[in-house]
Parts: C-alpha cells; structure tokens; sequence
C-alpha cells in the first residue's frame, strides 16, 4: 500500500490524489526490494475504474519508469528480490507483514463477522463498539482510522504494553446504557444457537440414514 498520492501533470505540479493506495507487487517494484516507510516512489501508470458491493473506486494498473528515492537519494536496482521463485516471494512477503497481521488478527478479532451475523438473528441491530482512549469506534470507522499498517502496529503495541485502554461494548442499537449487551446475554444466546444447530443437523442425518 502506497500513501499520501500525488498526481504530477505535465508542467511537473502536484495534484494530491488520495491518502492511500493498493498496488499489485509487480516486478517494476520488486527490482527495488522491499520498500521503507518514507520512501518516495514515482511512476507512470494507467487509471481505471474498479466496483465494490459498496462502491466504485479507482485504481492504477501497469506500472512503469519506476523509480524509487530514499532520504534524498535514488535507490538503485537489485536483483534479490526478482530472482526468488513465486513461493519463495510469498514467504518473504508473510515475514515482512508478519507485524502487522499479528495486530490486525489481534485488535479486529472483537469484530468478528460471522459471529454477528448469528447474533443478528437476535438482535437485528447489534453493533460492536470499540472505544480507544474514549474515542468510539465501529468496526467501519474503526478501519478507516487505522488503515496504514503502521498505524495497526503502533495501536497493537501500545495496548500489549498497557500504555492505551481500549474497551469493547456490544450494542442493539445506539450505544447507550440501556442497549447494552452483556458478554453473559451473548454467551447465552450463542451457546443456544449452537445447541439447536447441532441438534438440526443430527435430525437431518438421520432423516438421511432412513
């Protein structure tokens, strides 16, 4: 993911695009190695659209004329990285977003979807709040605010090391008291659930059997 994008016309002005990006690793960018928070990478590219379930999106596709400058320096090529097998590729990338993954797994297993979506079947608007140093979050706003990976792992870091408080609260509803949902209220509720699933599906097997 590339952050802070800028569009640079032809009179070489700077045009500030988006606060973030995902590329494809393409072999333009892995001549370079593996890229340093700060870096500032330039390139042409081709714009196009993409469509989500919840929206259409730009992004850029066909890298080329990368090139990659560290503290005022430009970086120069490397063979190291291009000339590793795709599964040896997929090993560096896990080490090197190993940090991050343990903090994402770490702080958004709270909001666990399919979980809620059992739950729902309760209570229709049940909504997962998690508050950070008294600034609510849902689980939308909860990644928009800590989209970058850095962000992730600064948030995890500082929570293990007790140096934050964060506090998770279920709700049906806004979140005030008197829709607050207690962790016993869940337990119950999924325990129940689980219970009647498990009985469904032996009478289903044994509808089968006869």
């Amino acid at each position: 993911m590339l952050t802070d994008v800028y569009q640079i016309d032809t009179a070489r002005v700077e045009h500030y695009v988006a606060d973030h990006l995902w590329m494809n690793l393409t072999k333009q960018f892995l001549k370079y190695d593996w890229f340093k928070k700060g870096d500032l990478i330039q390139f042409d590219g081709k714009v196009s659209e993409y469509t989500t379930s919840k929206k259409t999106d730009v992004k850029i596709e066909r890298p080329s004329k990368v090139s990659v400058t560290r503290l005022g320096k430009n970086i120069p090529l490397t063979d190291r990285l291009i000339n590793l097998r795709p599964l040896e590729i997929e090993q560096e990338i896990t080490l090197q977003i190993q940090p991050f993954t343990k903090a994402r797994d770490a702080l958004l297993a709270f909001f666990s979807l399919n979980k809620f979506q059992i739950l729902k079947k309760k209570w229709h608007n049940i909504q997962p709040y998690a508050i950070v140093d008294n600034q609510l979050f849902t689980r939308d706003s909860f990644r928009e605010f800590y989209f970058t990976r850095e962000s992730m792992i600064e948030l995890h870091n500082l929570y293990i090391t007790e140096k934050i408080s964060i506090k998770k609260s279920v709700y049906n509803g806004d979140p005030i008291q008197e829709n607050l949902l207690t962790e016993k209220d869940i337990e119950s509720y999924l325990s129940k659930y689980k219970e009647q699933h498990t009985q469904h599906k032996k009478s289903k097997s044994q509808g089968y059997n006869n």
